[in-house]
C-alpha cells in the first residue's frame, strides 16, 4: 500500500512535466514565427517579396495558429501577382476577426459566416489591388479594426440607420469608435467608408455586389481618397447582412 501511495504522485508529476515541456514548445514556436514575420516586413518593404513569402511560409509551417503572418502573405502573393493564394491568406487572416462560431451553430448561420469572410476579404483585396496599381504601399488586414467595422454595420441594420454617425452614446464617431478599442502610444490617423446595399426580392450579399460596392466607392471622390491615401496602413472591414439579404458595409483605415 506504501509503495501504490508513492506512485501515485511520481505519475502526476511526470504528466505535468510534459505539460509543461509541451508548452514551453509552443512558446518557443510562436517566438520564432513572430521573428520570421519581422524578418518578412523588412524583406517585404525592400522589395525582397519573395524572400518574404518564403519566411512567412516557415512561420506558418512552425505555427499554423500564428494568424499575424496572414495578411502580409495575403498581400505579398498579390504582390507576386498569385491572386489565389493571396485570397486563401485574405480569407485567414478575415477568420480571425470572427468569434469562434458556437458548438450547436446551424449550417445556415456557418454558411453566413462565411459568406461574410470572402466578401470581407474580397474588399481588402480589391482596395489592394487599385493600390499596387497606383504604386502605393497595400494596406494589411487588421482584425481589431475590422471589429470596429463590424460593430458600426451591425448597429446600422439593427437600428435602422446609415450614417457615419452612431445614436449610441460612446460610439458617435469614427474617433469613438476607434478610441474605445485602442489606444495609440503615437502618431495616428483614421478613415471610413460606408455603404449599403439592398434589392426587393433579392438576396444582394454576393461576392459580385461586393465588387460593384468597391466601384461605387471608387467613383465617389472622397471613398476613393480613403482607399488610396498613402497615409493610411491597415484595413478592418465588417459587413452586416439581414434575413433578406440586405447588407451594410464598413470599412475602417487606419495607422496606429
Amino acid at each position: 500500500m506504501v509503495r501504490n501511495r508513492r506512485r501515485i504522485p511520481v505519475g502526476l508529476m511526470s504528466l505535468l512535466a510534459l505539460i509543461v515541456v509541451a508548452g514551453a514548445w509552443a512558446d518557443d514556436a510562436t517566438d520564432r514565427a513572430r521573428e520570421l514575420t519581422q524578418q518578412a516586413r523588412s524583406q517585404y518593404a525592400a522589395g525582397q517579396t519573395s524572400k518574404a513569402i518564403a519566411l512567412l511560409e516557415e512561420a506558418l509551417a512552425l505555427c499554423p495558429t500564428y494568424t499575424a503572418a496572414q495578411p502580409l502573405l495575403a498581400v505579398a502573393y498579390q504582390t507576386a501577382g498569385d491572386v489565389d493564394k493571396a485570397l486563401d491568406h485574405y480569407w485567414a487572416a478575415q477568420r480571425a476577426s470572427f468569434p469562434a462560431p458556437a458548438i450547436n451553430a446551424s449550417e445556415s448561420s456557418l454558411r453566413t459566416r462565411e459568406l461574410l469572410v470572402q466578401t470581407e476579404s474580397l474588399l481588402v483585396m480589391l482596395a489592394n489591388r487599385d493600390r499596387l496599381e497606383q504604386k502605393l504601399r497595400p494596406l494589411l488586414s487588421d482584425p481589431v479594426l475590422a471589429r470596429i467595422a463590424r460593430q458600426h454595420s451591425d448597429e446600422m441594420r439593427d437600428l435602422k440607420y446609415f450614417s457615419h454617425e452612431s445614436p449610441t452614446e460612446g460610439l458617435k464617431t469614427i474617433n469613438d469608435r476607434f478610441r474605445r478599442v485602442v489606444t495609440p502610444t503615437g502618431a495616428w490617423a483614421i478613415a471610413e467608408n460606408i455603404a449599403q446595399r439592398y434589392a426587393e426580392g433579392m438576396y444582394s450579399l454576393t461576392l459580385p455586389n461586393a465588387k460593384r460596392t468597391h466601384g461605387d466607392w471608387m467613383c465617389s471622390p472622397g471613398h476613393k481618397a480613403n482607399l488610396l491615401s498613402p497615409e493610411l496602413e491597415k484595413l478592418g472591414v465588417g459587413i452586416a447582412v439581414n434575413e433578406k439579404g440586405d447588407y451594410w458595409a464598413t470599412e475602417f483605415f487606419a495607422t496606429y
